[in-house]
């Protein structure tokens, strides 16, 4: 890996490096890992500018821009 996830390696479980192997994630996915509500999570996603829908009902969440705004605003995983 590119990063420095290594370091952080004993505090990583399977369902995050299931999660870290996909750059778009779809709203029920972001549900389950983060522990948040719909409201939440897409309101979040519109505002970081990683929300993405495709026709209409298809939508996509760009993970990493995501993860970055929550790192900038303070959330935390459950």
């Amino acid at each position: 890996m590119s990063s420095e996830i290594w370091r952080y390696s004993d505090m990583i479980d399977d369902e995050d490096l299931i999660m870290l192997q996909k750059d778009f994630i779809t709203v029920r996915d972001g549900i389950d890992y983060y522990g948040i509500s719909y409201r939440t999570l897409v309101r979040d996603a519109m505002e970081a500018g990683a929300f993405y829908q495709i026709g209409s009902k298809m939508v996509r969440i760009d993970r990493r821009v995501l993860e970055a705004y929550f790192r900038v605003h303070g959330l935390r995983r459950r």
